[in-house]
């Protein structure tokens, strides 16, 4: 008997509808293949962000790192020009003894303070001295266009085209300005004349007549003050990112991150004097160690910058502090030294 047509479409619909129970799928096996696709992408993505922040603290340390090590350099190279580097004896206020009026006397050891004739915004808890140097300075164009003149000025040393020059490094912590390291160093020089041939306020030539005593500037043989005029801070900053925390800081279980120390016959600058003279805290993460200079051989200072990359992308909110650097810069100054025969 043949099938009507209604028949016939019946059994093939049934026939569509099993074939299509037995190869499709179901909702929870769904939702299934999509938690797991799911999770599989949210550990991918986990894992490009974390390298990616990975890459990018990796990145702020090392330009931190490349960037202490440009300022140690730069430093170093004016240290190997100093003509005299003070040491944690002269940086501080007040005196060891009186001016007794002999230069030439080796028991002359008066010494002013030279924190006592800086501008007062470079001594403040909030800019700590650490190295102090003379060196000498190419006099401006300005004024050797007058020394080459028929009739050439008596007050500009034009035979030697130079003139002494202070130079001072700092740490700063000033909180307020544009900057975004924890603290950084500054440089502060302060050069017989300005860049248009004027005579700088505050400035006194280290030598008196014959003599030429750095120990006691600007003080001179008689005991008062040869400044002309009050210095003003025209420091800038060599660079940012500086470490500013201190040995305390880093204290656990009787241990510390940097144990600031100086090899036998070295002083440490900043000395606890100075820091304590200016209210200022015991930051180690610049400072320098220098030869006492007995006997007679070259004057070396021993240098320790450690750098913060904290502030830079990628190390917001964590402290992280870089190894310290360190270098021994020779000075090549034969001023205090004794001929040999």
């Amino acid at each position: 008997m043949r099938m009507s047509l209604k028949s016939q479409l019946n059994r093939l619909f049934q026939r569509r509808q099993k074939f299509s129970r037995a190869g499709g799928f179901t909702l929870i096996e769904l939702l299934v293949v999509v938690f797991i696709a799911g999770g599989i992408l949210s550990g991918l993505l986990y894992l490009v962000v974390e390298l990616l922040g990975v890459d990018q603290r990796e990145a702020s340390r090392t330009e931190t790192q490349r960037e202490m090590q440009l300022a140690m350099d730069y430093i170093a190279t004016e240290l190997r020009e100093a003509v005299y580097v003070y040491n944690d004896c002269y940086l501080p206020q007040g005196s060891r003894s009186d001016p007794d009026g002999d230069p030439d006397n080796p028991d002359d050891d008066y010494c002013p303070g030279l924190i006592n004739f800086l501008p007062d915004d470079l001594a403040s808890a909030e800019n700590i001295p650490v190295v102090a140097f003379w060196k000498q300075q190419p006099l401006p164009t300005v004024l050797k266009q007058r020394c080459d003149s028929a009739t050439p000025p008596a007050d500009i040393p034009c035979r030697t085209a130079s003139s002494y020059a202070l130079v001072v490094y700092s740490i700063n912590t000033d909180p307020d300005g544009p900057w975004d390291g924890k603290a950084r160093i500054t440089r502060y020089a302060l050069t017989q004349f300005q860049s248009d041939g004027d005579p700088t306020p505050g400035y006194a030539p280290p030598e008196e007549g014959v003599n030429v005593r750095f120990d006691r500037w600007p003080v001179g043989i008689a005991g008062t003050d040869r400044r002309t005029g009050t210095p003003q801070d025209t420091s800038a900053v060599l660079v940012d990112f500086l470490d500013d925390d201190t040995g305390a800081a880093f204290s656990a279980d009787d241990q510390t991150a940097d144990l600031a120390r100086c090899p036998t016959g070295y002083t440490m600058t900043p000395s606890e004097e100075v820091l304590n003279s200016i209210d200022a805290p015991d930051i180690r993460s610049f400072y320098a160690c220098v030869d006492q200079g007995q006997g007679n051989t070259n004057r070396d200072v021993i240098l320790y910058i450690r750098g913060n990359a904290q502030g830079r992308p990628g190390i917001a909110g964590e402290a992280s502090f870089l190894p310290t650097l360190e270098t021994r810069v020779l000075s090549r100054g034969v001023l205090g030294r004794t001929p040999q025969f």
